[in-house]
């Protein structure tokens, strides 16, 4: 990073990728403050709520929705008097407002020939696997390389994530009511089948947790997740007060906080898993192709990961009979094997 002047990171456009970011900018964020600077987000409006979350009141964050015009947030952007800007994703969109903003240094990761011209310095991520890296393939590696970031035990940060205690104190007016353990489901992924766990396998996952525990599960989702959250929780009918079907009536904060509340989760490789994960809840996550050592979620709790498939791949389509195919040889009795041991054996007390 430059000598002085305040940063502005242009963030990652999904949510999973947001929170695989959030050890590096955390950690920049860090050094700008001990330096006496600021560090700024621009990011989706939809996202918002994580950098708040993730960076507190030292630092602002910009909107800026896909559809919004150019040239008026570089005016903006130019105003603010950036002295650097850290562009995480690889796409053209996102390197134009720093470079219309003339901002001095424009920092990236190599992309597209017509996107790598509008930056100032390509950084390269390391190569080299280095033994004191924990996962040294993780796409959080290649941005903590982007900021320069060498963690001294050689190990990824985990990110972390203050949940407002007006979006946990919400979720428990929901649920306070609701038997212990509390198991948050997430059945949906935003990439599609590709990355699904077949609604089948939910059904019969949440029979059993209902025969195996005494406790309630938590259905979690965005709008579009309701229909496939109330499917699964129609398999259910015998125990509807164990039941707690959240999907579509959370703000992104909220559902943070029921992930938090949660004893585990069980959730797609998706940003609901991400998101379970930087909250500090144990969970089990089920992957198809994708491979772990990449992508996989972040955090300081317990993570169990469940695939069947011996290859492994950053980028898949959405639809992929191999990797349906993977994520259904993954039976419902795995995972609750798997599930059980995060469980405690005494359940902590309504906060």
């Amino acid at each position: 990073m430059g000598a002085d002047g305040p940063i502005l990171v242009v963030s990652p456009n999904w949510l999973g990728d947001v929170l695989m970011a959030l050890p590096a900018v955390q950690a920049a964020a860090a050094a700008a403050r001990a330096a006496g600077r600021r560090l700024d987000v621009l990011t989706r409006p939809a996202f918002v709520p994580i950098w708040r979350m993730a960076l507190g009141g030292d630092s602002e964050t910009i909107p800026s929705a896909k559809t919004d015009p150019v040239l008026p947030l570089a005016r903006q952007l130019r105003a603010r008097g950036y002295a650097e800007a850290i562009v995480i994703p690889h796409s053209f969109r996102t390197a134009r407002a720093p470079f219309l903003a003339r901002i001095p240094r424009r920092i990236g990761l190599p992309g597209h020939l017509f996107r790598d011209w509008m930056l100032t310095d390509i950084r390269r991520p390391s190569v080299s696997p280095s033994p004191t890296r924990d996962r040294p393939t993780h796409q959080a590696w290649e941005i903590l390389d982007l900021f320069r970031i060498a963690p001294p035990d050689g190990k990824i940060p985990a990110p972390r994530l203050a949940v407002p205690e007006a979006a946990r104190a919400a979720i428990l007016s929901r649920i306070a009511d609701a038997p212990r353990p509390w198991i948050a489901l997430v059945p949906g992924a935003a990439r599609g089948p590709a990355k699904q766990w077949p609604t089948d396998h939910w059904q019969t996952l949440l029979r059993s947790i209902h025969r195996e525990t005494p406790g309630t599960a938590l259905l979690l989702g965005t709008l579009g997740e309701a229909p496939l959250c109330a499917e699964v929780a129609s398999t259910a009918p015998d125990h509807p007060s164990r039941i707690r079907d959240l999907s579509g009536k959370t703000t992104l904060e909220e559902m943070a906080a029921a992930l938090s509340l949660s004893d585990a989760a069980c959730c797609n490789d998706s940003g609901g898993m991400h998101l379970a994960a930087a909250v500090g809840t144990p969970l089990i996550a089920f992957f198809g192709i994708t491979d772990p050592d990449t992508t996989g979620p972040l955090g300081s709790a317990p993570i169990r990961i469940l695939q069947h498939s011996s290859r492994r791949t950053r980028d898949i389509p959405r639809k992929s009979p191999e990797a349906e195919a993977a994520l259904r040889a993954i039976t419902p009795q795995e995972a609750l094997s798997s599930l059980l041991p995060l469980l405690p054996s005494n359940p902590k007390e309504t906060p």
